[in-house]
């Protein structure tokens, strides 16, 4: 978990790929885990080990149901990323990640 790539996004994917629910024992420890381990990620603190947004992360706790973390995540990309115009290191699957997060927290689902 010391390594937010590849290390501790793996983490994430079981719930996100729906391998396994979210309400499942496996997926919530491991969820509990990463926010132990991250507990700044929705405010981009990773990025001292990696510059890019990780958008699937927020569709990962979106995935878990979790509101609090997802909603401060986009609060966070709207200052670094909408209202700059989406510099780099935004690109096209950080952008169709981030459409399904803002999707979820408009009452639609993942």
């Amino acid at each position: 978990m010391g390594t937010w790539y590849a290390d501790a996004t793996a983490q994430l994917f079981p719930v996100l790929m729906g391998v396994v629910t979210s309400s499942d024992y496996r997926a919530q420890q491991s969820y509990a885990a990463f926010n132990a381990a991250w507990p700044g990620w929705p405010t981009l603190s990773f990025n001292s080990q990696d510059p890019f947004p990780w958008c699937l992360v927020v569709d990962g706790a979106a995935a878990m149901g979790d509101n609090a973390r997802v909603a401060t995540y986009i609060a966070t990309m709207q200052g670094k990323y909408v209202n700059a115009g989406f510099p780099w290191p935004f690109y096209d699957a950080e952008a169709g990640w981030f459409m399904r997060a803002n999707s979820y927290m408009m009452g639609n689902g993942l």
